[in-house]
C-alpha cells in the first residue's frame, strides 16, 4: 500500500488516508482545464481532504456507470476530530499489486541502457535491449492495448484522472483485465468535448498529459545537448511516438472516435500540435523518454566526478 494507506486482510478493507501527521503536507499538482501550466499546491500529509474524498466517490460512480471495472467499493468515510479537513476513506476489495512494481529493465543500470540503445541506433536491426517483462501476466503489447481502450472509454465519456493520479502506481491487472484505481483527483467534463473546438483543445491537452504521465518509460536514450526547447520537444516526441505502443493504440483510437462524432481530422491534429507547444507537455516528455537533460537534472555535475576537484580531493 502507499504511504497513507493500509490494508486489513481479515476484513478485506482498504483504508486510504490513515496516517495523519500534524504540521506535515504533501505536494499536489493540478492542471486546470484550458491552462498550460501545472499549479503546485500542498495538502495534508497522510490523509484525504473533503474534496479528495468526493472525487474518489465521483470516480467510483463514473466507472460503475460506464462499466469500466473497479477494484474496490467504498463503504465508509471517517473524519479526524483533531485535524481540520482530514478524512479516511474505507473501501472493500482484494489486495492487489500495483503495476509500478513490474516496470523494470531486468537489472540493467542506467549506463547499460544508454550504451545499449546507442549501439542499436548505430546498427539498425540489432536488438540488444531486453524486452520489458509482462505486466502481471500481460505482454507489453496487450497491456498497451487494454490500457488504451480503458483510457479512451473513460476520456470520451468525459472522465479524466488528473495529473497526480496518472501513474503506473494507480494501475493493476486482475485476472487478465486492466484496472485503474485511486480517483482523488478525478474530474468529469459535463459537455462532450467533440462539440466545440475550444473544448477539444483543452481535452486533447489533458489526454496527452495524463497519457505521458502514466506511460512506461521509453528507454531509447536521447542526447539533448545544444538543442533549444522546440528542438527538444521535436526530438523527444519523435522518439516517444516511434517506441510507445500505448501512444500508438491510444491515438489511433482517439482519432477514430473523434471522427465518428463528426470532428475532422485536421481539427484533431491541430489540437495535438497546439498541445505540443505547451510547457506542461514538454515537462512530461522529459519524464517519458530517457534523455541527457533528465539524467543531468537528477545527477547534477557539481555532485559527480565531472566537477573540478580541489587538490585535496584529487589526491584522495
Amino acid at each position: 500500500m502507499g504511504n497513507r494507506s493500509a490494508y486489513w486482510p481479515i476484513h478485506s478493507l482498504q483504508l486510504k488516508g490513515c496516517r495523519p501527521v500534524s504540521g506535515f503536507t504533501f505536494p499536489h499538482f493540478r492542471l486546470d482545464f484550458g491552462a498550460e501550466q501545472v499549479v503546485k499546491e500542498r495538502v495534508p500529509f497522510g490523509t484525504l481532504t473533503a474534496e479528495a474524498v468526493t472525487r474518489e466517490l465521483l470516480g467510483y460512480c463514473f466507472f460503475m456507470e460506464h462499466g469500466l471495472g473497479v477494484l474496490t467499493h467504498p463503504v465508509a468515510v471517517m473524519r479526524y476530530a483533531e485535524f481540520a479537513d482530514c478524512f479516511c476513506l474505507v473501501s472493500s476489495g482484494p489486495a492487489v499489486q500495483r503495476l509500478e512494481a513490474h516496470e523494470t529493465c531486468q537489472g540493467l543500470s542506467l549506463k547499460d541502457a544508454i550504451v545499449l540503445t546507442g549501439v542499436e541506433r548505430r546498427f539498425p536491426g540489432l536488438e540488444l535491449m531486453p524486452k520489458l517483462p509482462a505486466y502481471n501476466g500481460l505482454s507489453d503489447a496487450t497491456y498497451a492495448k487494454k490500457k488504451a481502450d480503458v483510457l479512451l472509454r473513460m476520456n470520451f465519456a468525459g472522465g479524466f484522472r488528473g495529473v497526480l493520479n496518472s501513474n503506473m502506481g494507480n494501475e493493476a491487472v486482475v485476472e487478465g483485465e486492466f484496472r485503474l484505481c485511486d480517483f482523488d483527483t478525478f474530474t468529469v467534463l459535463r459537455e462532450d468535448f467533440c462539440r466545440r473546438p475550444e473544448l477539444l483543445r483543452g481535452a486533447v491537452l489533458w489526454c496527452l498529459v495524463e497519457l505521458l504521465k502514466s506511460s512506461p518509460t521509453v528507454l531509447a536514450f536521447e542526447n539533448l545537448d545544444g538543442l533549444d526547447q522546440g528542438q527538444v520537444v521535436q526530438r523527444l516526441w519523435a522518439t516517444y511516438t516511434l517506441h510507445s505502443k500505448l501512444w500508438q493504440h491510444y491515438w489511433a483510437g482517439f482519432v477514430e472516435r473523434a471522427q465518428s462524432r463528426g470532428v475532422p481530422f485536421a481539427l484533431v491534429q491541430g489540437a495535438l500540435d497546439e498541445a505540443l507547444t505547451t510547457q506542461v507537455v514538454r515537462g512530461r516528455l522529459l519524464e517519458a523518454v530517457l534523455n541527457s537533460q533528465a539524467v543531468g537534472d537528477a545527477h547534477p555535475l557539481t555532485l559527480s566526478y565531472y566537477r573540478e576537484q580541489t587538490p585535496l580531493e584529487a589526491s584522495s
